[in-house]
């Protein structure tokens, strides 16, 4: 026969309880927090941060992938991420992958370009890449952040042609005060 609990022991078992209720709440308020905090970070940077599967496919894209790829997010996922780099980078970009896969690379940094479905613009992208490999070595994902130098390059590009163009106009220069000079004489 059971023997019928005491007050004492009921009151004992609400305590525990009452204990791991507040622990229980004092977690979910903590995941609540970091879950904040992750998508503060994660949507509110201007970099492209992305997750495809081991085959290649996209299964997750922050909202940049919006602006670089032209197409909403949730067009995104599902396709080949190698689809959205620019053709003539195609085949290298793939050669990068390959050999970091190969070599069994767990991190990677490359260059390529970036372009937008819809209107066609190019972006120049510099992505950091972390793979992921189950226990057998197979890849099972890729996690990536690309951040955006087109306007970088830009810059570079007009800086170059202004050095290009002082650089003649130093030369122009030169020739004249050297005629001034021999004129001089």
């Amino acid at each position: 026969m059971r023997k019928k609990p005491t007050d004492e022991s009921l009151k004992a078992k609400l305590t525990k309880l009452e204990k791991i209720n507040e622990h229980l709440r004092v977690e979910i308020e903590n995941l609540k927090e970091s879950e904040e905090l992750y998508r503060e970070f994660v949507e509110g940077t201007e970099d492209l941060i992305t997750r495809v599967d081991g085959y290649g496919n996209l299964v997750y894209t922050n909202h940049v992938a919006e602006k670089i790829f032209g197409c909403p997010i949730g067009m995104c996922i599902g396709r080949p991420a190698f689809d959205f780099i620019h053709p003539a980078d195609r085949e290298s970009a793939e050669a990068c992958f390959d050999e970091w896969i190969r070599k069994g690379d767990t991190h990677g940094k490359f260059e390529t370009r970036l372009v937008n479905q819809v209107s066609g613009e190019v972006f120049d992208m510099q992505c950091t890449v972390d793979l992921r490999y189950d226990e057998n070595g197979r890849l099972v994902g890729v996690n990536s952040i690309s951040r955006n130098l087109t306007d970088l390059k830009r810059n570079e590009q007009a800086l170059k042609q202004l050095t290009h163009s002082l650089q003649e106009r130093l030369k122009e220069l030169n020739c004249l005060y050297g005629i001034s000079r021999i004129r001089e004489r």
